[in-house]
């Protein structure tokens, strides 16, 4: 090629750029002007939320005890106060309950009475969620399995329990990606573990290079991580939330009964509310590929570990479960449930309790 011809060639690769780069400003700001017309859309069509009446998430009724627990600090970050519920005897094995997104504690309203019949249950208010603390950092899965270790270990200090005293860990949506780090970051603290309807990061990635379903997640969490996205979504009224966290995804209406609806408006009424759990998704996104580059060097999960699934999931594919179980070095197990969809511990809480109940008693 003659050096005017590359000069040439050198110029219309340029424009092109130019012209990419403009069509691309473009589409941003046409993305900004839709939002905030549709912001305002919303306030217009939509009412407001009412504030929430007669629903403190300190003190949610229920067969449990509502307490909340202070966290040293650790490794330069500030302290804070975490929400929980609890549940059986103090004596019993400790069985710890990690909810996801959209959810609390209360989500596990219906496995509660079936585990503490035999087990002592605690079942926290995740960072940033309902009645724990709200801090502005600290949303990675790192921070968040250090924060797991640390009410663990306080918890089993309050109720004189040895503060390393291994405990059996369950897990759901975001609750379940906590598991899968805790339980390779430190597998000595754990009996078993339980996951529901989140894969070992390396399936996930297995999975989503050839399945769509995988990267419908990836438009999901993109979602979710724009600007306005907290207030937008804490401004719905409560049978539209509702209607779009809960319902479309049930499989069994009963599942979620009216009397629960004021206790998830409350817990994500503000965008103070709803801060918190979306900052999950904006660390996913913009920190997420270091997770995975993380477990890829850690090795083999070396804690027994059950893998639950509900097979009409929107977002997450059952072929995951099983393939999650390649990652795993110590005993692991999965089940599918074929009528489920992603809230599994709703749907099927007496099925979720028989299955775990005989996986930790091989």
């Amino acid at each position: 090629m003659t050096f005017r011809k590359k000069m040439d060639t050198e110029r219309t690769n340029d424009k092109s750029g130019f012209k990419l780069k403009k069509i691309f400003l473009l589409i941003l700001v046409s993305v900004v002007v839709l939002a905030g017309t549709f912001e305002i859309l919303l306030r217009i069509l939509l009412p407001l939320s009412p504030d929430p009446e007669g629903v403190d998430l300190f003190h949610i009724p229920g067969p449990w005890e509502n307490s909340v627990i202070e966290l040293p600090n650790r490794n330069g970050s500030s302290g804070f106060r975490v929400h929980y519920l609890s549940a059986g005897s103090l004596t019993s094995p400790v069985v710890v309950l990690l909810h996801g997104f959209p959810d609390t504690s209360y989500g596990w309203r219906y496995v509660i009475p079936l585990l503490s019949k035999r087990y002592r249950v605690l079942i926290p208010d995740l960072r940033g969620y309902a009645g724990t603390d709200k801090p502005e950092n600290g949303y990675d899965l790192r921070s968040l399995s250090e924060d797991l270790f640390a009410f663990v270990e306080n918890t089993n200090k309050k109720e004189n329990r040895k503060p390393d005293s291994p405990v059996h860990v369950v897990g759901h949506d975001w609750g379940a990606s906590i598991v899968w780090f805790a339980i390779a970051e430190k597998p000595q603290r754990f009996r078993t573990a339980t996951v529901l309807d989140i894969p070992h990061p390396n399936a996930f990635v297995e999975q989503m290079a050839f399945d769509s379903k995988q990267r419908e997640y990836r438009y999901f969490v993109y979602q979710l991580i724009a600007p306005r996205s907290a207030r937008l979504l804490a401004g719905l009224s409560r049978e539209l939330r509702a209607r779009i966290f809960y319902r479309n995804e049930l499989q069994k209406d009963a599942a979620l009964r009216d009397s629960d609806i004021p206790i998830y408006h409350a817990a994500f009424n503000t965008p103070e509310e709803m801060r918190g759990p979306l900052e999950y998704y904006r660390e996913l996104a913009f920190h997420g590929d270091s997770i995975l580059k993380h477990f890829k060097t850690i090795g083999p999960i070396q804690v027994d570990t059950l893998v639950l699934w509900g097979a009409k999931d929107n977002y997450m594919t059952s072929e995951m479960a099983a393939l999650s179980c390649k990652f795993v070095k110590a005993r692991c197990e999965f089940e599918i449930y074929p009528n489920s969809g992603h809230w599994l511990q709703w749907e099927e809480p007496v099925e979720v309790f028989n299955r775990w109940q005989k996986f930790i008693e091989k």
